[in-house]
């Protein structure tokens, strides 16, 4: 008699061989759970408005974003964004000196500062996020859409 664990074990161990999952899509699995649970969190505290009504991208429009111990400011440029943050060194001391601006399928890194200013060019249009890096941990922004 067959428990259905058992026959479970064995319809998946028959998926494996018959149709196994690609190694990129394993690696990119284990980098994307990785991403969610390795940086600490750096909550946003205020997000300004649009200088453009919402939906429109124009020219010459910027966004503001605070988080903590980090302010973040998004200007308008041709094909995408250039981000200017600023780290509070009080509130997030010691960084190594990289940054790093998450998009789906791709990263852009960029050098912090001594005095805590980071540049950032080409930052796209949809879902982003920027991950600190510190001595000890991660800090990471939550996803927004830029």
């Amino acid at each position: 008699m067959t428990t259905d664990r058992a026959l479970l074990d064995a319809l998946a161990h028959l998926v494996d061989r018959l149709d196994p999952t690609p190694e990129v899509l394993a690696h990119r699995a284990r980098a994307a759970l990785a991403e969610r649970t390795d940086a600490t969190p750096i909550r946003l505290l205020t997000d300004s408005a649009h200088t453009t009504p919402p939906g429109v991208r124009g020219r010459g429009s910027s966004r503001t974003l605070r988080f903590a111990g980090l302010d973040l400011q998004l200007d308008h440029v041709e094909n995408g964004l250039h981000a200017t943050g600023l780290i509070s060194p009080t509130t997030l001391p010691a960084l190594t000196g990289v940054v790093l601006v998450c998009r789906p399928g791709g990263e852009t890194r960029a050098r912090i500062d001594t005095d805590g200013w980071f540049h950032v060019d080409h930052v796209p249009f949809g879902p982003v996020r920027f991950v600190l890096h510190a001595p000890a941990r991660d800090l990471a922004t939550p996803w927004f859409t830029a």
